[in-house]
């Protein structure tokens, strides 16, 4: 199958779906969504997912509540789990995740876990590559939003999760931060978020900037900040591009001008340079930083902070690589039957969230290993950068904008 561009994708979406879009939402709880139930003859509807028998007692759409023999099913997925003795799973290049799967989930169900770390664009090829050949050797994929949403979905590439999900545990609401399970799609079937924290992307070295004389945006744009800004590649995908295109949508285009062109921004594609620059103090204020990193300098000694959040534009949401998705036809239905669950469960939760320094959508997690700037905080006016209609559209018409102020 070959790929689909945005343009294309997007013009599917809209002939294909009448229902709203999921919008922006604040402090990490799902937008509404007037989406039903999926289509079989829909083109992002997966064509196995009318033909496969649906677990006894799972709703196709509306609430979502525990089939009445749920247990009877459960035990009959962790027999037949075993007997398959694997998982195939693809997500990030984190170690800590690799380590940390078959330690927890696989530990509990007796069963190995294989874990695929690496490029989610090449995971994407190679599962676009294998389905056109009928060939299907991946269970369940934890991703982005472009990969989730645009080839994993837009390419019909995975098989709706919704009906899978049976665990009392995991369907309670009260459980949810947004009342009930989170998925991103327009049908609310196919992909469920696990993870959404506040992106704070930004950051000082406070031996040289005094972090109390910067309390708004607009202080960055003082003369004595000339010169002393570096960011990653604010035209690029990621922690730069999602930031610029932020500032874009909530402060302007004369903003974006202000601060990248006349306070002669240092720009880099390279997150280790930017770490370099804000540790030797030559560029002591960092746009589009990593967390990971900052982290990993304060661990160094030095003496680096999150600036803001700032009442104008606190700040965005993201998933991190926290959206679930099950693969079509996997290779061990079973053992993928039971991890869309688990990692929905407040133990699968805590593994996955804690592994990737991301925070968790369950209210009964602590997220007491995420550094607690990262976690939304009541009262703020968070943009959704993960939203269905920002992803899919958004952010490549503000990427385009900020691209032509920068000059290409």
């Amino acid at each position: 199958m070959a790929a689909m561009d945005r343009r294309t994708f997007l013009g599917t979406m809209a002939a294909a779906f009448t229902g709203a879009l999921l919008t922006a939402c604040g402090q990490g709880a799902p937008a509404s969504s007037s989406a039903a139930a999926p289509n079989p003859s829909s083109p992002a509807a997966s064509p196995a997912a009318s033909a496969k028998p649906q677990p006894s007692g799972s709703a196709a759409a509306g609430a979502l509540t525990p089939p009445a023999d749920w247990q009877q099913q459960w035990d009959s997925w962790v027999a037949g789990a075993k007997r398959e003795g694997k998982l195939i799973l693809a997500s990030g290049p984190s170690q800590d995740a690799r380590t940390a799967m078959p330690e927890t989930f696989g530990k509990q169900f007796g069963i190995g876990v294989e874990y695929l770390g690496g490029s989610t664009s090449d995971l994407a090829n190679r599962l676009r590559s294998e389905q056109a050949a009928n060939q299907y050797t991946v269970d369940v994929a934890i991703a982005g939003a472009d990969t989730a949403y645009i080839v994993l979905y837009g390419e019909r590439l995975i098989e709706p999760v919704r009906p899978y999900l049976i665990r009392p545990d995991v369907l309670d609401p009260g459980v949810w931060r947004g009342g009930k399970v989170w998925f991103m799609d327009p049908e609310e079937q196919y992909i469920v978020r696990a993870a959404s924290y506040a992106s704070v992307s930004y950051y000082a070295n406070t031996d040289i900037v005094k972090v109390e004389e910067l309390t708004a945006w607009k202080d960055l744009l003082k003369p004595q900040y000339k010169g002393k800004i570096a960011a990653y590649d604010p035209a690029k995908s990621g922690g730069g591009g999602q930031l610029s295109a932020y500032l874009y949508n909530q402060l302007g285009a004369d903003y974006v001008k202000a601060l990248y062109v006349d306070q002669a921004v240092a720009v880099t594609s390279d997150y280790r340079q930017l770490s370099d620059w804000m540790a030797r103090g030559q560029n002591p204020i960092s746009l589009g930083m990593r967390t990971e990193d900052a982290e990993a300098l304060k661990k160094d000694g030095f003496k680096v902070a999150p600036l803001g959040p700032w009442q104008e534009a606190p700040g965005y949401l993201s998933g991190g690589f926290g959206l679930v998705n099950l693969l079509k036809n996997p290779p061990h239905p079973n053992a993928a039957h039971l991890f869309v669950n688990w990692i929905l469960s407040k133990e699968g939760q805590t593994a996955w969230n804690s592994s990737q320094k991301t925070v968790s959508v369950r209210t009964d997690v602590d997220n007491s290993w995420a550094p607690s700037y990262i976690v939304p905080k009541p009262g703020l006016n968070y943009f959704d950068a993960y939203s269905w209609e920002y992803s899919t559209t958004g952010w490549a018409k503000s990427n385009a904008a900020v691209k032509a102020i920068l000059g290409g």
